[in-house]
């Protein structure tokens, strides 16, 4: 990979830096779901909240959504809610360390474990999942593609990545063998103008590349907030379906009905 020039990472550094000090002007609330709760768990030594959405019925696999830099939880939860309604558990946590993608990647790998163990106290019984797709948009892409050579993990997808001038997220894509999708808007100073685009040439499990080319980066949360349209540029409801549903068919690509059913005839 050719050297970045100096005024390109120190310009990509400032952008990250400045969505920063965007105050949240508005606030988010969280969609209704058919079971949903709030636990305080202790993540890589930080205690941080993390939302659970439970489907109707006890699911096997799980879902774990991972918010961008200056962002919560609670811009994953109108995924998370989508997620549960489709029959999985859907987990929205919060990230305890601000740009630390190694910091965050070992938190995320302490949540899997969790979910594998079937240990998280809620007040919803939930037996151990078997399997785990890990979602991160904008900078949070990097900690979950780390995070993603967890045991258990067997899928990743990044919405709207960004990278790190160093390329950080490149080598870790190099690194990843489970399969994974990408979905992504046109090139824009909010996703560092695509630096994260090699990851395509770079996964080796890479089971789509899906360009979204009108929506924009706020259009990748759901809901999103002031504190990114106001950078950003205004979130269009359509192009969020659309976002909507190509993660939908990403984790449905990632977690197909037929393995789980003939893991559960296996186990009988």
């Amino acid at each position: 990979m050719p050297e970045v020039p100096l005024a390109w990472r120190l310009s990509c550094k400032l952008a990250v830096a400045a969505l920063a000090l965007l105050p949240a002007l508005l606030g988010t609330s969280l969609p209704a779901t058919a079971a949903s709760s709030t636990l305080r768990l202790t993540l890589n030594e930080r205690t941080v909240s993390v939302d659970i959405h439970v489907p109707a019925a006890t699911a096997r696999d799980a879902v774990v959504l991972v918010h961008g830099f200056t962002r919560t939880r609670a811009t994953m939860a109108g995924h998370a809610a989508v997620l549960a309604q489709a029959g999985l558990l859907a987990v929205a946590p919060d990230l305890p360390y601000g740009l630390s993608a190694h910091d965050n990647a070992e938190a995320l790998a302490e949540l899997v474990a969790m979910l594998r163990q079937g240990s998280l106290d809620t007040e919803f019984p939930q037996a151990p999942v078997a399997r785990v797709v890990l979602v991160g948009y904008s900078a949070g892409a990097i900690a979950a593609l780390l995070a993603a050579t967890s045991p258990g993990v067997v899928g990743y997808v990044a919405l709207d990545p960004i990278d790190y001038p160093g390329g950080e997220g490149l080598a870790a894509a190099r690194r990843l063998k489970v399969p994974a999708v990408l979905v992504h808007g046109p090139p824009s100073l909010c996703n560092l103008f695509r630096l994260a685009a090699p990851w395509a040439d770079a996964l080796t499990a890479l089971v789509a590349d899906r360009s979204l080319e009108d929506a924009g980066h706020c259009d990748f949360e759901s809901p999103t907030n002031r504190g990114c349209t106001w950078f950003c540029g205004e979130a269009d409801p359509l192009h969020q379906g659309k976002v909507s549903a190509a993660l939908r068919e990403a984790v449905e690509r990632l977690l197909p009905r037929e393995a789980t059913v003939a893991g559960e005839a296996a186990g009988n």
